[in-house]
């Protein structure tokens, strides 16, 4: 084809004969590769119009376009994500690929983007927050305000317990609560749960790399060009997860002391 990349079809040159008459002489066994590109890229070549594999085949509704990571959810809702995505991952340990099982979860592609959008700002820029807004001020300061959000919220549970007339401060705390707990739900207990994971999928790439659990060019480790939270300090990542179990353990009365104290004693190398 001539290099000018304007040229019409007429500047094309049919070469289908000659290609097939070479590989005749191609012994079985034998692979053929150009420099100009790698083994791994061959390899991606065979997700194009697989239906298990080539996620553009996908359909989706416009629901699902526009669906919107930044809004709040309850906590059986969020339970249910949490849920979905932990199977997710066990598909991928089972030889299915990152892009049709963990990558195909919104919530997992804005908070990676966001990252791989803002290396340098580390665990700051972790969140769902639309990754189309390039002020990545904006984005760490919602962050921010869901921390605020989520240290009111422990002050109004604590007033709540300590008055004498429980009925009356109920109802001038409990609609603002009401509001404010789906948000955290999503922006702070829901964000550990899937830091932790990017966590575990990153030490299995690791493992990977090293030969030890699947092929230097298996598709299955390809990432879209997303990186799973490579610079995070694994201890600001145990630290978001103890956080979020503290904040459960208030909101919900739920006794999770020794799940904390196993975070808290991980032996960090």
């Amino acid at each position: 084809m001539s290099s000018d990349s304007t040229s019409s079809e007429s500047d094309c040159i049919d070469i289908t004969a000659e290609f097939l008459q070479a590989a005749k002489n191609i012994p079985n066994g034998q692979v053929v590769k150009s420099d100009l590109f790698s083994l791994l890229e061959g390899t991606r070549g065979l997700e194009i119009l697989n239906l298990k594999l080539d996620t553009t085949l996908i359909k989706l509704s416009k629901e699902e376009e526009n669906f919107n990571t930044e809004l709040p959810l309850n906590l059986d809702y969020t339970l249910s994500i949490c849920d979905k995505l932990l199977r997710h991952v066990f598909l991928w340990l089972n030889n299915s690929t990152l892009t049709s099982t963990v990558l195909s979860c919104r919530y997992m592609e804005n908070l990676l983007v966001n990252y791989s959008k803002n290396v340098l700002f580390g665990i700051n820029v972790c969140n769902f927050f639309d990754p189309a807004d390039d002020e990545i001020n904006i984005i760490i300061e919602k962050q921010q305000n869901i921390s605020q959000i989520a240290r009111k919220l422990k002050d109004y549970n604590f007033q709540l317990k300590n008055r004498e007339n429980r009925e009356n401060s109920e109802s001038e705390l409990m609609k603002e609560m009401n509001e404010n707990q789906n948000l955290v739900l999503v922006h702070k207990i829901l964000r550990s749960f899937f830091l932790g994971i990017c966590h575990f999928i990153l030490f299995s790439l690791t493992l990977s790399h090293t030969g030890l659990l699947l092929e230097e060019e298996d598709i299955n480790t390809q990432s879209m060009d997303l990186t799973f939270l490579d610079y995070v300090d694994l201890k600001l990542i145990l630290k978001e997860i103890s956080s979020s179990i503290d904040w459960l353990e208030n909101e919900f009365n739920y006794e999770m002391s020794s799940e904390i104290d196993k975070i808290e004693n991980v032996e960090l190398k």
